[in-house]
């Protein structure tokens, strides 16, 4: 069974930008095989940018809407 990443949920209006830390610890919690970017369903670049500036969060998943 596929979980959903963090980002598809966000996508769907099911999580928001401020669950992420509850969506990291759940991954923490949990048994996933998945890297954490995985996990979240971002590419390891976005991963990177999102460290960086946490408010890049908001601007990736305005860009996937638009897509």
């Amino acid at each position: 069974m596929k979980t959903t990443t963090f980002i598809e949920q966000c996508l769907a209006g099911e999580a928001t930008v401020a669950d992420i830390d509850d969506a990291i610890d759940h991954w923490h919690d949990g048994d996933s095989q998945l890297e954490l970017h995985e996990f979240l369903g971002m590419t390891l670049d976005e991963y990177a940018k999102w460290i960086k500036n946490p408010g890049y969060l908001n601007q990736l998943i305005s860009s996937k809407q638009a897509a």
